[in-house]
């Protein structure tokens, strides 16, 4: 994957699956499709992610979501924050697919 960008990427979440299952997320979210495998952040696509997305499951399909170096030492410092407040450590994807939830409930 990360040949095929220009910017450095960072796996937020995986989904378990099928090459039929992932087909059918192509056909789902076609209408968001940039290129190839690369699909622009909708909130239909950000919502299923949020949803489904896992930390380390054995079978992975893996949703390319580019982020920025510098956004995602941000995401990491926020995720630590949270964690403290929580009395527990908090992946930064964690804490990413809890905003994105907000957002879209809020939306």
């Amino acid at each position: 994957m990360q040949c095929n960008s220009p910017v450095p990427l960072s796996i937020l979440g995986v989904v378990p699956g099928s090459l039929r299952e992932e087909r059918e997320l192509h056909d789902r979210f076609s209408e968001h499709r940039l290129h190839g495998e690369w699909f622009e952040p909708s909130e239909a696509l950000l919502s299923h992610i949020a949803a489904n997305a896992m930390e380390s499951p054995s079978q992975i399909r893996v949703y390319h979501v580019t982020v920025h170096r510098a956004l995602w030492k941000q995401v990491q410092k926020a995720a630590a924050a949270e964690g403290a407040k929580l009395g527990r450590p908090m992946p930064a994807s964690e804490w990413l697919r809890a905003v994105i939830r907000k957002e879209l409930e809020e939306s």
